[in-house]
């Protein structure tokens, strides 16, 4: 059995997350942040898996995907620490050590999609510098056009760094 002093090795985050199955039910748990019944996890995981919602899942995706989490990936994310689950009850619920894989994992619904900030700063910033070099924006000299789309990107990448900051506490 996995203490909590015990830190997960880089093989052992790399094993648990080579499954789909056990990303998403990580993803799951992460969001949900309170215990969860494990046929309500394996509504979830199912209705995603099928790209569908819980209510037009069919007993067989329920069931298959119950089965798998119960007897597979539940039991290895308990042995090596990052959930437990109490099997009268049939919650499931991440632990503290959860937090050591949690670099580890992307998830395209909660991530900004930052390269398109930097994209619209730079395009925006690049059609002024042309208006502005054809007198369309006589108000606005080049070095000031210049001040604010550094500060603009400064802002940017400053928001991205705290925002990531933020997410690892």
């Amino acid at each position: 059995m996995f203490s909590n002093n015990d830190e997960l090795s880089q093989d052992t985050v790399f094993d648990v997350l080579s499954s789909a199955r056990r990303r998403e039910t990580i993803a799951i748990l992460r969001e949900e942040e309170t215990p969860i019944e494990l046929t309500t996890l394996a509504e979830i995981v199912a209705a995603r898996e099928n790209d569908t919602t819980v209510e037009e899942l069919s007993s067989q995706d329920r069931k298959r995907v119950y089965v798998s989490l119960y007897q597979t990936h539940v039991p290895k994310l308990v042995d090596v620490g990052v959930v437990e689950h109490d099997a009268d009850t049939g919650e499931v619920w991440l632990t503290s050590q959860a937090s050591a894989i949690e670099p580890y994992l992307h998830n395209p619904e909660q991530s900004r999609r930052w390269h398109r900030y930097y994209l619209v700063v730079a395009v925006v910033g690049g059609l002024a510098f042309l208006a502005t070099s054809f007198g369309a924006l006589p108000f606005v000299s080049g070095a000031l056009l210049g001040q604010i789309l550094v500060l603009a990107f400064v802002l940017l990448a400053g928001a991205q760094f705290l925002l990531a900051w933020q997410r690892r506490l």
